[in-house]
C-alpha cells in the first residue's frame, strides 16, 4: 500500500486532466456546433441574397421595358396629335374655302359685280 497513495495522487491528476480535456471538447464540439449554424445562415443569406438580386434585376428590367413603351406611346401621342391638328387644319382652310365660294355665290347672285370683281373683293 506504499503506492497506493502516489496511485491515489496520480489518479486524481488523471482525473483532473480528464475533467479539462472533457470541458475542452465539450467546448469545441459546442463551438463546431455554432460554427454549422453560422455556416449554414450565411449559406442560407447567400442564397437569398442571389434570389433577391436576380427578383431586383427583373424589376429593373420591366421598369425599362415600361419606360420604353411609355415613351413609344408618348411619340405616337404626339405623332397623332400632329396628324389631327393637320387634318383640323386642312378642315379649316377647307371650310374657310366652302364659306367664301358660299358668300361670293350669294353676293354674285345679287350683284350687278362680275365674278372677278367679287373674287377680288372677298379675298382675305
Amino acid at each position: 500500500m506504499v503506492y497506493s497513495r502516489g496511485f491515489l495522487v496520480t489518479v486524481t491528476f488523471y482525473t483532473r486532466v480528464m475533467r479539462i480535456f472533457f470541458f475542452v471538447v465539450f467546448q469545441l464540439q459546442h463551438s463546431e456546433v455554432s460554427a454549422t449554424r453560422s455556416s449554414n445562415l450565411v449559406q442560407e443569406l447567400y442564397i437569398e441574397n442571389a434570389k433577391l438580386t436576380k427578383a431586383l434585376q427583373q424589376t429593373e428590367a420591366n421598369e425599362k421595358r415600361a419606360e420604353k413603351a411609355n415613351r413609344q406611346l408618348t411619340e405616337q401621342k404626339k405623332a397623332l396629335q400632329r396628324v389631327i391638328s393637320k387634318l383640323c387644319g386642312a378642315n379649316t382652310i377647307v371650310y374657310r374655302q366652302i364659306c367664301i365660294e358660299v358668300k361670293r355665290t350669294e353676293l354674285y347672285q345679287g350683284s350687278s359685280l362680275n365674278r372677278a370683281e367679287l373674287m377680288l373683293t372677298l379675298e382675305l
